[in-house]
């Protein structure tokens, strides 16, 4: 069964991986600011390693990558408005 892509879906999880972005870009910061000496900083790192440690033993990576590469296809094609139909083995274009 198909169904055409539902581009405001795909705006939303487009912002999702956005904010890992975001989480990726802070956490960066917060390694240069413990690189510097800034023992808060580095405190918040290891605690921070710790809970990303347990959180990421339950991530399914292959489908999460999958997911990944899958929305930023279909983000770009609905950004040329070419019409997008979802199916149950993955997407057509055209």
């Amino acid at each position: 069964m198909a169904r055409e892509a539902d581009a405001p879906s795909w705006g939303q999880a487009a912002a999702a991986l956005s904010s890992v972005v975001a989480e990726a870009t802070q956490m960066a910061a917060a390694v240069a600011d413990c690189d510097s000496g800034v023992d808060v900083a580095c405190e918040e790192l290891s605690n921070e390693d710790e809970a990303k440690k347990a959180w990421l033993t339950t991530l399914d990576v292959p489908a999460w990558g999958a997911a990944a590469a899958t929305v930023t296809q279909v983000a770009q094609v609905v950004k040329v408005k070419v019409p997008v139909v979802v199916t149950d083995g993955g997407f057509v274009i055209g």
